[in-house]
């Protein structure tokens, strides 16, 4: 798949650095930085979902190296995962 930039928003990164995400929950790692953008669902909202820990954790990703969150917008699939 070539990468291709979102055609409605500008693009802080070459053209061949931006790409979709597979998934709605992104980790994005600077030299500085590890931002999470989007946290998923959590494990009360449906079956299969919050599964956000284990898969860092499955990554060798420690959850409090994360900097910051990015939440895109409300819909309860990206944000109810902050809450335990």
């Amino acid at each position: 798949m070539q990468a291709r930039p979102t055609s409605n928003l500008p693009s802080v990164l070459p053209g061949d650095l931006v790409q979709p995400p597979p998934c709605n929950i992104t980790l994005v790692r600077t030299p500085g930085e590890t931002i999470l953008i989007d946290v998923g669902a959590g494990p009360h909202y449906m079956p299969g979902a919050g599964k956000l820990a284990d898969n860092l954790e499955a990554a060798g990703i420690d959850r409090k190296s994360i900097s910051k969150v990015v939440l895109t917008h409300a819909h309860p699939d990206h944000p109810l995962g902050l809450a335990r």
